[in-house]
């Protein structure tokens, strides 16, 4: 099984004491064939904290999509394990998800598929991805709910420039935030947290 295992894989997965439950869930699935850490965990190799985001990529996978968490030392690891197809089909349409993993994604195990997804990292995000934050944002102006409407139109611009790592930040402070609850306040917050994680 360590042949399996990426470099820095093995390193990550030691750093992180999560080798012991890759192990399992490879045992536990043969059609497991790369394990991918994203997320935040990857630019924190010095400080650990929070969750743990893991992609399974597995053949054949049915449902074609699920999501599962774990705790594991007071960390939660959250796995989505994805159809092989389904992932590369999402990269051929743009996928900003997909993207930010083949571009921001760290291989901890991987059985030799990883490298044909790289092909994927300069594509563009799908103009349908795009259009669905303004059309988001068209809702809320209607409501007249303009911070809110304001992060859906910055994540269509940073999507159209084709920044897939800063939109799926801004898509993770917002989560945070609540967009309900996103008032001006809020939104100045957001914004300046993301500018300090784009000058990190």
């Amino acid at each position: 099984m360590n042949k399996h295992f990426t470099e820095n894989g093995l390193y990550m997965a030691k750093r992180f004491k999560i080798r012991k439950f890759i192990e399992n869930l490879i045992d536990s699935d043969v059609n497991i064939e790369t394990v991918v850490l994203f997320g935040s965990s990857v630019s924190k190799i010095e400080k650990i904290s929070g969750d743990i985001d893991l992609l399974a990529l597995k053949r054949n996978a049915k449902p074609q999509l699920d999501v599962f968490h774990e705790l594991l030392d007071n960390k939660i690891l959250e796995v989505t394990v994805i159809d092989i197809d389904k992932f590369e089909r999402e990269l051929r349409a743009g996928h900003p998800f997909a993207l930010n993993i083949v571009r921001n994604g760290l291989p901890l195990y991987d059985r030799g598929l990883w490298n044909n997804f790289l092909r994927y990292k300069s594509k563009q995000p799908g103009q349908r991805f795009i259009a669905s934050y303004l059309n988001k944002a068209r809702k809320l102006l209607k409501e007249k709910r303009l911070p809110a409407a304001t992060i859906y139109v910055l994540n269509a611009l940073l999507l159209s420039q084709n920044k897939v790592d800063l939109s799926h930040k801004l898509d993770n402070l917002k989560e945070k935030t609540n967009v309900k609850n996103i008032n001006e306040e809020a939104l100045t917050n957001i914004l300046k947290e993301l500018r300090v994680k784009v000058e990190r």
